[in-house]
């Protein structure tokens, strides 16, 4: 794998110094005019930078609403991209998220927005605070003051859990999270195999050919001994300890509606809910827990406006805690200062179009950087500190349109509200009834953590004090 890594980055460092944007390793042969378009292209640097022989990252707002606004799927297709060959792979191609059909995501969009509002509405707090309480009984927080207590397992956990109540009804096991881990794992590996073929194939070649590439994958994996499969994820579709989720209320929307759906792309679209909420959202609660915590005035602040709230842990419902500036200004600056996804995911491949005044040729892959957009200082102020009291000016000099974590346009995310309510009422519970310390003081989320899709390995260790003298939540 070190190997096949290493010739990729060999062959791209060729490529950038000897070789034009082509979606080929090996261009055609150039015209003058071609040479001068690559001149020019060779100066840039700052908010457009070439990152492989056929991809361009940007980091303006301006690249952002061209690729991924309103009109973004007129020029910009997913084929080819990574999101768009990691559908193909795990039949996820016809999701709300992945689907290239205008039809299909017709049919789809107001079946699964309207679905997961409703089931937020009406199910969403009270799966917050079961998934809480019950992994805060397992880990017994609070029985013993002095005890270490990986904050970011748990979290990991109770959204696990809450991930599982809300698409399919059930709780989901320890074992099944561990097998999701290592199947986002395998893929994770596979992906940086296919960039090497992209160094000599076009990116429709790849995702027009796709099982070929996934055999010599598995073929490289077996001769030095690793998995040759992805770790098998069934849908886990037990809905007798929670009959109201969103595999149900998504056939009712449908048979409602009078649309043939098979049940299959319905669960197709829960499995993508469970990845959003699990795959990503647990490394932000923890990077917020790690921000939050690292700022003792923020903590302070942010302490102060939850206890506020009411007399008892009880009193925290979500409409309350939406109403809390600095507690909602804090979850958006961790959006912004370390967002969930950066460009790879959020990978489109040019239809031959104009980005920034820079023409992409067909085939060449684009993509908006959200982590550098999020540090440009071009729109912020101090933009590498964690600073949650610019969202409360609004008249600073910060351009708020430079974090839009949840997309815009056709393929906005539609779990926004959720993400939201997750973190509001995890965070605020926690620090309404203990008095949270960090214990890992030495990790640094810069050094520290990997970011591949999105990013991992956040660490989080505390010690938990109740408040009050037995009353632990749980």
């Amino acid at each position: 794998m070190v190997l096949t890594s290493r010739l990729a980055f060999t062959l791209k460092d060729l490529h950038d110094t000897y070789g034009g944007i082509h979606p080929h390793f090996f261009p055609p042969p150039r015209l003058p005019a071609n040479l001068l378009y690559e001149a020019k292209l060779a100066l840039l640097s700052g908010p457009v930078v070439r990152i492989g022989p056929s991809e361009l990252s940007f980091a303006t707002n301006s690249a952002f609403d061209t690729i991924y606004g309103p009109y973004g799927d007129k020029n910009f297709s997913l084929y080819g991209s990574r999101k768009g060959l990691l559908g193909g792979l795990e039949g996820m191609a016809e999701s709300l998220g992945n689907s290239t059909n205008k039809e299909n995501r017709r049919k789809l969009r107001p079946l699964v927005a309207t679905s997961l509002n409703e089931l937020l509405a009406a199910k969403g707090e009270q799966y917050c605070d079961l998934a809480m309480a019950e992994q805060l009984a397992s880990h017994q927080v609070g029985q013993t003051e002095s005890t270490r207590v990986s904050l970011s397992t748990l979290n990991n956990q109770y959204l696990w859990q809450f991930a599982n109540m809300a698409a399919f009804g059930n709780r989901g096991d320890e074992a099944a999270r561990l097998a999701f881990d290592r199947h986002v794992g395998w893929l994770n590996y596979f992906m940086c195999f296919l960039e090497t073929l992209f160094t000599f194939c076009s990116r429709a070649t790849v995702h027009d050919h796709l099982a070929i590439p996934y055999r010599l994958w598995q073929a490289t994996c077996f001769i030095f001994r690793q998995p040759t499969h992805p770790e098998p994820v069934n849908y886990d579709v037990d809905e007798t300890s929670f009959p109201d989720n969103l595999h149900s209320r998504l056939r009712q929307a449908a048979s409602r509606a009078g649309l043939q759906v098979p049940d299959l792309l319905l669960l197709v679209n829960c499995f993508v809910l469970r990845f959003s909420i699990y795959g990503t959202a647990d490394n932000m609660l923890n990077a917020m827990f790690y921000y939050v915590l690292q700022n003792p005035q923020c903590l302070k602040k942010l302490e102060a406006e939850i206890l506020s709230v009411g007399a008892t842990v009880d009193e925290l419902s979500d409409d309350r805690l939406a109403k809390l500036p600095y507690l909602n200004a804090c979850i958006n600056e961790t959006f912004r200062i370390i967002p969930a996804f950066n460009g790879g995911i959020l990978q489109r491949v040019s239809c031959g179009a104009t980005v920034d005044g820079i023409y992409v040729p067909p085939g060449v892959a684009v993509s908006v950087d959200h982590y550098t957009l999020g540090h440009a200082h071009q729109y912020w102020e101090k933009p590498d500190e964690f600073i949650p009291e610019r969202w409360l000016d609004v008249n600073g000099k910060n351009n708020f349109k430079a974090s839009r974590p949840f997309l815009i346009g056709a393929r906005q995310c539609p779990g926004r509200q959720m993400a939201y309510q997750l973190f509001r009422m995890n965070i605020a519970k926690v620090l309404y009834l203990y008095s949270v310390e960090l214990v890992n003081k030495d990790f640094n989320i810069e050094r520290d953590t990997l970011s591949s899709y999105h990013w991992t390995g956040v660490e989080v260790d505390v010690t938990m004090k109740p408040r009050t003298p037995g009353v632990l939540g749980y």
